[in-house]
C-alpha cells in the first residue's frame, strides 16, 4: 500500500484535524523485516538510555532499573540500556517505548522521509511494544497528529468524548467522560488520530507492536511568530520602544492607535507567499536525510562515462530557486549552482537519462564532470554505470 490511501483530497477534506480515519490495507510495512530490525536494535549493548523508556499504566519505570553506565574515552559517563533487564520488565507487564526509532531503524527512516515529502513537515516514528493483556498509558490526548500502524498482535483502543480540540500541549486525563467508541486494531491496520482526542489502548491475548508516525507541522500561531519577525525587519515602527511606565495615558493611546494602523497596513500589503517561502526554508533545513545508497554513489562516481544513466535523487529534501538566471539547489547548509548555460529542466525529470543527454553549452567531457558534481552533491544518483 502506498501513502496515497491517506494523502488524498478525500482524506484532507473529511478527516485531517477533524476525526479518526481507520483503513484496513496490507503491505504498508514489511512487518517481519521491521520486527527483525527491532530485535537487533534492542539486543545491542550500545543503545543510549535516551532512546528507550518502559512504562506501565502511565507510570515510567525508573531507568536505573534497566540501564548501566560506562565512561567513554574522554572520561564522560554515559548511560545505556541493559537488554536483559529490559526483557525482564517487559515480561512483568511493562511497555517498551523506542523514541525517534527512525534514527536507528532503516525501514522507519525511509517511511518518515516519505511522510515528510508528502506533507512538507518533519516526522518521527516511535515504537510501542506491549506484552499481552497490558496497558502502557492511561487515558490522555497528544499534542500532535498521529499516523498509527499496527505491526503485530491486536490492540483495543478506547476513544473518549472529552478532549481538547486541536491541542498543542500534551495532557494526561485524571478524569474522563464516557467512552465515545472503541476500535480493535489488527495486524497491518492503519489509523489516523487527530491531536486532542482522548484515548487509551490495551493489548489483548498476545504481545502487540505498533508504530506512531508523528507529524510536526507549523500551526497558525507559528505564522504569527513569523509575522513578528517579518515586520521587525521591514517596518521601522515595530522596532520602536513601547510606552514605558512613565508615559501618560495620551501617549499610550496614541501608540495603540498607531500600532493598529501599522498592523492593518502590514496585513493589507502582505502576501501569504512570504510565509510559504519561510515554511519551505524551515522544512528543508530541519528535514531528515535518507542517505541510503549515497556512499556507493560516491565511490563509483569517478567511473561514469557519457553512457552512464543517472536520475534525480528524490530521497533528498532540497530547496530549488532561480537567481539571476542560474538555478540554485540548496541541501542543508550547502548549495550548488547550475549556470544558465546548462538547460536545468533535467532537475525535475522523473525518469533516468544518460549523461550525454544533458543539454547546454557543454562538451561531452564537460557533461561528465558536471554529472560528477551532481552525484557528489547528492541530488542525483547512478542508475547504470554501463
Amino acid at each position: 500500500m502506498s501513502l496515497e490511501s491517506f494523502f488524498s483530497n478525500f482524506f484532507f477534506e473529511n478527516y485531517w484535524e477533524k476525526k479518526i480515519f481507520h483503513i484496513k490495507e496490507r503491505n504498508f510495512i514489511n512487518s517481519n523485516e521491521l520486527i527483525d530490525e527491532i530485535d537487533f536494535f534492542l539486543s545491542r549493548k550500545d543503545v543510549h538510555l535516551s532512546n528507550v523508556r518502559i512504562v506501565t499504566k502511565g507510570i515510567d519505570i525508573p531507568s536505573k532499573l534497566y540501564s548501566y553506565s560506562s565512561r567513554n574515552l574522554k572520561g564522560v559517563e554515559e548511560f545505556f540500556v541493559e537488554p536483559l533487564s529490559l526483557i525482564t520488565h517487559f515480561n512483568e507487564g511493562g511497555t517498551i517505548v523506542i523514541n525517534s526509532a527512525n534514527e536507528s531503524i532503516s525501514i522507519l527512516r525511509k517511511l518518515c522521509f516519505d511522510f515528510e515529502k508528502k506533507l512538507n513537515m518533519n516526522f518521527q516514528a516511535n515504537i510501542y511494544i506491549t506484552p499481552p493483556n497490558s496497558q502502557g498509558f492511561k487515558p490522555h490526548y497528544d499534542n500532535h497528529d498521529i499516523f498509527l500502524f499496527q505491526v503485530k498482535g491486536t490492540k483495543l483502543w478506547n476513544f473518549y468524548k472529552d478532549g481538547f480540540e486541536l491541542a498543542t500541549n500534551f495532557s494526561r486525563k485524571n478524569e474522563v467522560n464516557e467512552i465515545d467508541f472503541s476500535l480493535s486494531l489488527e495486524e497491518e491496520d492503519l489509523l489516523y488520530l487527530p491531536r486532542g482526542i482522548v484515548h487509551e489502548a490495551f493489548s489483548e491475548n498476545q504481545s502487540s507492536i505498533h508504530v506512531n508516525f508523528i507529524g510536526k507541522p507549523r500551526y497558525g500561531f507559528n505564522l504569527v511568530e513569523d509575522f513578528a519577525n517579518l515586520v521587525q525587519d521591514k517596518f521601522v515602527f515595530f522596532r520602536k520602544t513601547m510606552p514605558t511606565k512613565y508615559s501618560d495615558n495620551e501617549e499610550k493611546q496614541k501608540y495603540l492607535s498607531l500600532f493598529k494602523e501599522n498592523i492593518k497596513q502590514v496585513i493589507d500589503n502582505f502576501s501569504f507567499e512570504d510565509f510559504n517561502e519561510n515554511l519551505s526554508n524551515s522544512h528543508y533545513k530541519t528535514s531528515s536525510l535518507n542517505l541510503s545508497g549515497r556512499f556507493r554513489n560516491i565511490i563509483e562516481v569517478d567511473n561514469i562515462t557519457e553512457q552512464t544513466e543517472i536520475k534525480a535523487n528524490f530521497n533528498m529534501c532540497v530547496l530549488i530557486k532561480e537567481e539571476n538566471g542560474d538555478l540554485i539547489i540548496k541541501l542543508k547548509d550547502i548549495q550548488m549552482i547550475i549556470p544558465k548555460i546548462i538547460d536545468s529542466s533535467f532537475v525535475n525529470k522523473l525518469t533516468s537519462f544518460k549523461v550525454k543527454e544533458i543539454q547546454g553549452l557543454l562538451s561531452n567531457k564537460g557533461k561528465i564532470e558536471f554529472a560528477k558534481q551532481l552525484i557528489r552533491f547528492g541530488v542525483f544518483e547512478i542508475v547504470d554505470l554501463t
